[in-house]
């Protein structure tokens, strides 16, 4: 079952990060907030529940569950903001 609910989106700046919201607006939640720098290209893992994402700036492609948990490194190395589309 795919949860539709969410609306994810990332910040850059000083306060760099992955946020998470519910479709409305409301209960905005940061999801990542460390180690995250210039965060682009986002998508969703609809039937795991997963969020992955491409870090210009440390070179990385991420991925994180909904709720910020388990997150893991799948590459570190120069990597181009569309790489995700090749996953």
């Amino acid at each position: 079952m795919f949860n539709f609910r969410y609306l994810f989106f990332t910040k850059w700046g000083v306060r760099a990060g992955l946020d998470r919201t519910l479709l409305d607006g409301s209960n905005r939640t940061t999801i990542v907030s460390n180690k995250i720098v210039y965060p682009i290209a986002i998508t969703l893992d609809l039937a795991n529940q997963e969020v992955y994402w491409t870090d210009a700036y440390m070179n990385s492609i991420e991925r994180v569950n909904y709720n910020g948990e388990k997150r893991w490194r799948l590459k570190k190395k120069p990597v181009s903001s569309f790489s995700i589309l090749y996953l």
